[in-house]
């Protein structure tokens, strides 16, 4: 049986076991690690795949041995694998995950209202990033991913 589990620092509070025993057939456990445990754990653990949550999604992410290109333009990870050689690949779905949601749930985000300036880019760069656009996002500047 598979062994999977969400990698973070304080997890008490996560539904994820349950989650995912509804889901399929393979084992899902919470594994709380320090900062001190972290590189250990990821390199030498008993595991074939992890979601890994703050604080670690940026930690992670020199321990892989390979990146996808999302991980790679997001500069953190989310969802870590063991292939069967052993090697770790490192991927992120939070942008496309993000986006599927909002295309699914037909919202037109352009035409929301109470959305600001700020917040129209963090959508935007989302969105494009799931795209496969590296789009930034710096305070104070203009849009750089256009109006959603």
């Amino acid at each position: 049986m598979k062994k999977c589990g969400l990698l973070g620092k304080k997890l008490g509070h996560s539904y994820s076991p349950a989650i995912h025993a509804k889901l399929g057939n393979y084992e899902y456990l919470l594994y709380e690690k320090t900062e001190e445990e972290l590189e250990d754990f990821v390199k030498n653990g008993k595991w074939d795949g992890l979601n890994v949550t703050i604080p670690y999604k940026k930690m992670v992410l020199p321990l892989c041995d390979e990146l996808s290109e999302t991980a790679r333009k997001m500069g953190s990870v989310n969802t870590l694998v063991r292939k069967a050689d052993g090697k770790i690949f490192g991927d992120n779905t939070d942008a496309p995950g993000f986006s599927a949601l909002i295309r699914h749930s037909g919202i037109e985000v352009n035409r929301k209202k109470g959305l600001g300036p700020r917040q129209r880019r963090c959508l935007s760069c989302c969105l494009r990033r799931s795209a496969g656009d590296g789009c930034q996002d710096h305070h104070h500047q203009p849009a750089r991913t256009g109006q959603l």
